[in-house]
């Protein structure tokens, strides 16, 4: 079984890249901001959690699919923050990240833009696949 503690430690850690920072800076929450908080933003969570051997032996990997959510004033600035997460998640291979060895990061979609009629804050969200060595 996958070690959700693992997944969350993590998205933590790939989300904490210079580029999203600078442009979320501490408004980054695990899947609900507190109310109130600037914008803008990015919301997260680990959606599934899978185990997925690959070798008859005790070696395997687990694939868990997390999803991020900018939330900001504007359509612009909500792709920004994307570009920037994608920019952080996608180049990285075979790293050591939480104390997991990642071995890969894809991009598996994004749904169509929101807007929320009570905050006025837009957001996109989009999925992506992270591999990592149990």
């Amino acid at each position: 079984m996958t070690d959700v503690d693992a997944d969350v430690l993590i998205a933590e850690a790939l989300l904490q890249a210079p580029g999203v920072a600078a442009l979320v800076r501490d408004r980054c929450a695990v899947k609900q901001l507190p109310q109130g908080t600037d914008l803008p933003a990015l919301v997260y969570q680990v959606i599934t959690s899978n185990d997925a051997p690959y070798l008859d032996d005790e070696s395997s990997v687990s694939v868990f699919r997390l999803q991020v959510n900018p939330l900001a004033v504007d359509v612009p600035t909500v792709n920004h923050i994307h570009k920037a997460v994608a920019a952080a998640l996608l180049p990285v291979r075979d790293q050591v990240v939480a104390g997991k060895r990642v071995i890969s990061v894809r991009s598996d979609g994004r749904a169509g833009f929101d807007k929320d009629q009570v905050t006025g804050a837009w957001t996109r969200p989009a999925d992506y696949l992270v591999t990592f060595d149990t």
